[in-house]
C-alpha cells in the first residue's frame, strides 16, 4: 500500500503503520530493510530434504515438470506469514516524492519508537537520510 499510485493511499498507509502495537521487534525492524530476514524462515539443507523425502515416503503429482512431492503436512516455520512486499515500508514512505507521505511516515515512526526502543534507534538512520536529502534539494 505505501507504493500504491494515489497519495491518499500511501499518507493513509503511512499513518496506519504507527498502529501496530503488537508487532514483535523483528517485523518492526523489516519494515526499515528493503530485503527480507534471512532469520524469518528456515531454509533446509540437500541433505535434510533428502532425509524428509526419504521418512515420509512423498510423491509426485506429475502437474508440472519439476513440481516436486506433494506436503500432506505442511511445517509452520516454513511458511512466511510476511511477504517480500510489505518489506521497507518506512524505506519507502521516507523516500516518497511528497511531504505529506514523509510527514505520516515520521508521526507512525514516532509512535512505533515510543514502544520499541531497538526500532527507534533503527529508524534514526532514515530520518537523518530523508532531512540530508531535503537539504540537498
Amino acid at each position: 500500500m505505501v507504493t500504491d499510485g494515489s497519495l491518499q493511499v500511501r499518507c493513509l498507509s503511512a499513518s496506519l503503520l504507527g498502529q501496530f502495537t503488537s508487532v514483535s521487534e523483528r517485523f518492526l525492524l523489516q519494515t526499515l530493510d528493503k530485503k527480507l530476514m534471512s532469520h524469518l524462515r528456515y531454509v533446509k539443507s540437500d541433505h535434510d530434504r533428502a532425509r524428509e523425502l526419504h521418512t515420509q515416503g512423498s510423491w509426485d503429482t506429475g502437474q508440472r515438470w519439476g513440481g516436486g512431492p506433494t506436503k500432506m503436512n505442511l511445517d509452520p516455520s516454513e511458511v512466511t506469514l510476511m511477504s517480500s512486499g510489505s518489506c521497507g515500508a518506512f524505506v519507502h514512505c521516507t523516500e516518497d516524492e511528497f511531504m505529506e507521505v514523509r510527514s505520516a511516515a515520521i508521526q507512525s515512526m514516532g509512535q512505533l519508537s515510543g514502544r520499541s526502543s531497538e526500532f527507534g534507534h533503527a529508524s534514526l538512520d532514515f530520518l537523518i537520510d530523508m532531512i540530508n536529502d531535503e537539504i540537498q534539494s
